[in-house]
Formats: C-alpha cells, sequence, structure tokens
C-alpha cells in the first residue's frame, strides 16, 4: 500500500480475518493514518459493540509521511475507532509525522492487542498509553529498526529490509501453528528477502531498491534438528564437513552473507559428509535433514 491520500490500511464492519506480511509507506503530502480501524461501521456508537472487529496482523512495516513532514493533515500510526479488539504482532511502525496513537490511545469500547512491536520514528512520540506501557506487551519504543533506506524518490533508495544486527531479527513473537500464518521469527514484513522488488508499483517506478529481491516459497516448519557438526576443515580450496544425528538424506546449503541471499544447494548426500568447493573470502553453509 503505497502513497495513498487517505489511511495506508483501514479496516472495518467486524471484521475478523487474518493477514501477514503488510507493508506500506505515505507521501509526505498527501496521507492520513498509517491505519484506521474500526469495530464497528465508522462513528457508529450505539454501545453494543456488535460485530466486533477481532482480526489478526503478524509482520508488517508501516512508514509514514516522514517523522519531520510538513503539512497539517494527519499522520497517525494508528486511529484505534470505536470496539475494535484486533491484535497486531511482530510489526514495525515508524517515521510519521505525528503520534503512535491517535488521541494518545483508543477510542469507545476499544480493546486492541498490540504486542512484541517495534515503534520508533515518531514526530510527537507520545508512548503514555498502557499499550505501550505494560511490560509484559513487549513493545519497544527505544529500539530503531534500523530499515536499510527510507525513499519517496524514484532513487532505489527504498531499502525495507532490517540491517544487520536491526532489533527486528531477533525477540519475535511465536506464531501460531493454525495452519495459515507461516513461521516467520523477525518483526516487520521483511527479514532477508525483498519479496516485493520485481512487481510492485513501487519497483516499477524506480522507488524500491532492488537489493535482496526474490519470490518467497512457502518452506514447512522445521522442528529442532538432530544433526551435530562433528568437524569441518578447508583443505586445497576444497571443505569438508561431517556431522552426527539425523536420518537423511542431507542436503548441503551455501551463501556468501549470513543474512543476505538465498541459501544454494550445493549437493545432497546420504552419508554423513560432505566436500565442496570452498570460495575466497568468508562463507557460510548449513545442513538440512531431509529425512526427518
Amino acid at each position: 500500500s503505497a502513497f495513498n491520500d487517505d489511511d495506508a490500511f483501514d479496516t472495518d464492519m467486524g471484521w475478523t480475518g487474518k493477514n501477514q506480511f503488510w507493508f506500506s509507506i505515505q507521501s509526505n503530502d498527501k496521507r492520513d493514518n498509517g491505519s484506521e480501524q474500526n469495530g464497528e461501521p465508522n462513528e457508529r456508537n450505539d454501545g453494543t459493540g456488535i460485530p466486533a472487529a477481532t482480526y489478526e496482523i503478524y509482520n508488517a512495516t508501516l512508514i509514514g509521511a516522514g517523522a519531520t513532514a510538513g503539512g497539517t493533515a494527519n499522520n497517525h500510526g494508528m486511529l484505534l475507532r470505536r470496539y475494535v479488539q484486533a491484535g497486531w504482532y511482530n510489526s514495525i511502525f515508524t517515521d510519521f509525522n505525528g503520534q503512535p496513537l491517535n488521541g494518545g490511545g483508543p477510542q469507545t469500547g476499544a480493546a486492541p492487542s498490540l504486542r512484541d512491536n517495534l515503534w520508533w520514528g515518531f514526530a510527537v512520540p507520545s508512548f503514555t498509553n498502557v499499550l505501550f506501557t505494560e511490560v509484559s506487551f513487549n513493545n519497544a519504543t527505544t529500539l530503531d529498526p534500523q530499515l536499510r533506506g527510507i525513499s519517496r524518490e524514484p532513487d532505489g533508495g527504498l531499502d525495507p529490509l532490517p540491517a544487520v544486527g536491526s532489533p527486528a531479527l531477533v525477540g519475535s513473537r511465536p506464531t501460531p501453528r493454525d495452519g495459515f500464518l507461516l513461521d516467520a521469527r523477525f518483526k516487520g514484513a521483511f527479514s532477508e528477502m525483498n519479496w516485493a522488488s520485481d512487481w510492485t508499483g513501487l519497483s516499477l517506478y524506480g522507488i524500491l531498491s532492488s537489493r535482496g529481491g526474490g519470490s518467497p516459497v512457502e518452506q514447512p516448519v522445521l522442528e529442532p534438528s538432530t544433526v551435530t557438526l562433528a568437524s569441518a576443515s578447508v583443505t586445497g580450496g576444497v571443505l569438508t564437513v561431517s556431522w552426527e544425528g539425523g536420518t537423511g538424506p542431507f542436503v548441503v546449503q551455501k551463501r556468501s552473507s549470513l543474512v543476505d541471499g538465498a541459501w544454494v544447494d550445493a549437493l545432497t548426500v546420504n552419508d554423513r559428509s560432505a566436500q565442496i568447493p570452498a570460495n575466497e573470502g568468508s562463507g557460510f553453509v548449513r545442513i538440512l535433514d531431509l529425512g526427518q
């Protein structure tokens, strides 16, 4: 959701759905809230709270209109209207020319669940509501998510991936295994892959960086591996690794960076050892047990 004149995301009418991996960025001049959330139809306030909006959002990255942007239009991270019971988890809200919550808190009858999120870069950093002050909610308000680049110009400078060492890459809330949400152990819409890089308007107009581009493929949720590294050595440009445990067959994968780029299959073996070419410089390997 990019450069909308109104809210980036707007919900209404007792919505009870689930979503994951939302991304938005707003223009400096024409914009409203990052998300306007209504529990009942807009402006209705009859006290019934029915139907209540009880949807869940995991892994959103909402970028506002710029914390120092001019203009008078509202640009709060969220407007929480009447009777909304929404849940937002493992998300990033940053660069807003307003407050995290419009008016400092929810409206009549609203009881949202905002947990395990990063809030950073607000022109009015008013974190006084219980949604931020309750320690158990784990809403970090002093940690920069360290997005690699925020730009609204056709310069390829918009890079919403968190940098190495970002607090967005650690301490995420476990994703429910409900058959819909994917296992994503990070906060925000991106980790190491820019899934919006090759098909969105942001990409077409040259605003979005192509770094880390790729198309995500659903991966099975892996249980903790029983594979244990036994030895690793490099001789004559060849890396030899051996391991213990597992059932096999095993896939040895490699890549040049621990956090960037895709893992590349080097070879598949049935034994618990392998030899692969060792490239110059640093590199990383991992072993997947396909039989587990």
